[in-house]
C-alpha cells in the first residue's frame, strides 16, 4: 500500500520492537472485515503482551474467508453474541480477563481507533485509563435529548444499581466477595461525584468509550460489575464510565489524550502531532482514498516502525 504512494517501509527499524507488560484487545462494532484484522495484527502483533480480537459473527466471517484460513491459525478470537453492533464491546474485557493471560492489564479499543500507543508509556499501569476524567455529575432522573436516556441507558443503570444494592442488603444469601465489590464501588462512587452541585441525589457519567485500560489488580472487581451492567442491557457509553468511576478515584485516574468525532469528520493529517494518543473515529476502509493512505503511510506507520 506504501510502495503504491512513493513510501518506502524497508529501511524501519529491523531490530524486535519494544513489547510492553500489557495485552490489548480489539473489538468490532460491525461485522469484522478480514482486511482490517491483518492490518491490526501487523500494527499490534510485535508490542503488545498479547493481542486478542473480539466481537460478533467472528466464526462465521472467518469461516467464510477459508482463502485466509492459515493466516488466522496462531491469532485469538473471543465471540460475543448478542453484541448488537458493539454496544456491549466492554463484556469482551470480562471474557479476556476470564481466559487467565499473564498480563499486567488490558487496554481495549474499538478497530476504529487510531492508537499513538508509544504515547501511553508515561501512564502508571497500576490504575485504570480513560480518556475522560470520571466525575459524575448528571442527573439521571432528568430526561435528555440524546441516545443517554433510552431504554439502554439510564433507566437499565438504575436498575444495575438497584439490584447491587439488593445483593449488597441480603445477608443470607449474597457471598462476602461480591458484597464487598459493591460495598467498594458504591463509596468510591460517592466519592467522585461532582462536589459543585447542590442536588444531593447520585449523579451518573456518559462518556464515550471506545478506549480504556482496566490493570491486573482490579480485574476481579470490573469482571463483576460490568457482568451486572452487562446482565441489564447497559448501553456501552453509560456502562463504562459509570464501572470505572467505581473502581478508580478520580485523583488517581490516567487521562489519554486524543480527540473524539461524533459528526463524521474524517481524521486530519495535518493535524497529526496534536493527536497525542488516539483519534475516533478512524475507519481502515478510508486507506484505499489516495490522500488518507499516503499521509498513513507518511506521518502514522513510519512513527509505528521507526519507534521503539
Amino acid at each position: 500500500m506504501c510502495q503504491k504512494h512513493g513510501i518506502n517501509l524497508t529501511n524501519a527499524n529491523k531490530q524486535l520492537p519494544k513489547r510492553e507488560n500489557y495485552s490489548i484487545i480489539v473489538t468490532f462494532n460491525h461485522e469484522p472485515i478480514v482486511e482490517n484484522i491483518i492490518i491490526l495484527f501487523h500494527l499490534y502483533r510485535n508490542r503488545f503482551r498479547n493481542l486478542i480480537f473480539c466481537g460478533s459473527k467472528l466464526i462465521e466471517k472467518l469461516n467464510f474467508a477459508q482463502q485466509e484460513a492459515k493466516k488466522f491459525d496462531h491469532f485469538t478470537f473471543i465471540e460475543i453474541f448478542n453484541s448488537f453492533r458493539g454496544r456491549y464491546h466492554y463484556f469482551c474485557m470480562n471474557k479476556a480477563i476470564e481466559m487467565g493471560y499473564k498480563t499486567q492489564g488490558f487496554l481495549l479499543l474499538s478497530d476504529d481507533v487510531f492508537l499513538k500507543h508509544w504515547n501511553l508509556r508515561k501512564l502508571n499501569q497500576k490504575n485504570v485509563w480513560f480518556p475522560s476524567d470520571l466525575i459524575l455529575n448528571i442527573d439521571p432522573n432528568k430526561p435528555l435529548k440524546d441516545w443517554g436516556h433510552s431504554i439502554k441507558g439510564f433507566p437499565n443503570l438504575l436498575k444495575t444499581w438497584k439490584n447491587m444494592e439488593e445483593i449488597a442488603s441480603n445477608k443470607k444469601s449474597s457471598s462476602e466477595i461480591e458484597k464487598n465489590i459493591i460495598e467498594n464501588y458504591f463509596k468510591i462512587i460517592d466519592q467522585n461525584q461532582d462536589l459543585g452541585s447542590t442536588n444531593k441525589s447520585r449523579k451518573i457519567k456518559k462518556c464515550g468509550s471506545d478506549l480504556f485500560y482496566v490493570p491486573k489488580g482490579k480485574f476481579s472487581d470490573f469482571v463483576f460489575l460490568s457482568g451486572m451492567f452487562r446482565k441489564y442491557d447497559t448501553f456501552l457509553e453509560i456502562a463504562v464510565p459509570n464501572v470505572l468511576a467505581g473502581i478508580e478515584r478520580n485523583s488517581s485516574v490516567q487521562i489519554i489524550k486524543g480527540r473524539y468525532v461524533w459528526n463524521g469528520a474524517p481524521l486530519n493529517f495535518n493535524d497529526y502531532d496534536r493527536y497525542e494518543v488516539f483519534y475516533h473515529p478512524f475507519k481502515l476502509s478510508k486507506l484505499n482514498r489516495g490522500l488518507v493512505g499516503r499521509d498513513y503511510c507518511k506521518l502514522y506507520l513510519k512513527d509505528v516502525f521507526m519507534i521503539n
